[in-house]
């Protein structure tokens, strides 16, 4: 992967995102992002796997690593998207505990509660 592009991963403004990235061999294997909102109520995710690394378990792992960061920051809900079509997102989404809701443009909402809202 070029410098060019992994620094357009990694150059984020630290107070509202966090990203972490997977590389192998000098090559992005998945990335999951956060961008939270300015009182750090919501936090929206998006997620990527290369081809190569999908059903491995490295989306879960990505996954997981920033549900933590975001509990431990103190974020209270983390919120997604992805196509009704993308069952293995759906289905990660639902075993890491989120709650699932459709939507009439035929997109899925995903949305997980991780700390009580003061």
């Amino acid at each position: 992967m070029p410098r060019s592009e992994l620094a357009r991963y990694c150059q984020i403004d630290y107070e509202r995102e966090m990203t972490f990235v997977a590389l192998e061999g000098g090559k992005m294997a998945g990335e999951v992002r956060a961008v939270c909102d300015p009182d750090n109520r919501e936090a929206e995710f998006a997620l990527q796997v290369a081809s190569a690394w999908q059903h491995r378990g490295l989306g879960r792992l990505l996954l997981d690593k920033l549900i933590a960061y975001l509990r431990a920051r103190g974020t209270v809900e983390v919120v997604g998207t992805c196509l009704q079509e993308n069952g293995v997102m759906v289905t990660l989404a639902r075993e890491a505990g989120f709650s699932i809701g459709s939507a009439a443009d035929g997109t899925v909402r995903l949305r997980l509660r991780l700390a009580t809202p003061d």
